[in-house]
């Protein structure tokens, strides 16, 4: 999916603009760039280091996204269901034995 959005998004907006005789909304470009970015190194990114054996980790920036970006929106989903069984789910009277 991210290909082809980073090869036929401009395209695309293009195109929706004529069809539409005016400029698509702000937002809806901004999910555009923001998933392009979303988990690439050169936006920016956080080094991490072992303090034990100097041993350096990379972790790319997300977008925070849910209404494009696949990944982020799995794990909103994914943090959210996690709340509603830890919170809702009866305690299993097995589980303290």
């Amino acid at each position: 999916m991210y290909r082809l959005a980073q090869k036929h998004a401009a395209t695309f907006i293009a195109q929706a603009e004529d069809a539409a005789g005016d400029d698509l909304p702000q937002f809806l470009k901004d999910e555009f760039d923001a998933f392009l970015d979303c988990g690439i190194l050169a936006p920016g990114l956080l080094r991490l280091r072992c303090g034990d054996c100097g041993h350096d980790k990379l972790s790319a920036f997300n977008c925070k996204r849910r209404g494009f970006c696949p990944t982020c929106g799995a794990r909103r989903l994914r943090r959210r269901r996690l709340v509603w069984w830890t919170t809702s789910s009866p305690v299993c009277r097995h589980a303290s034995e």
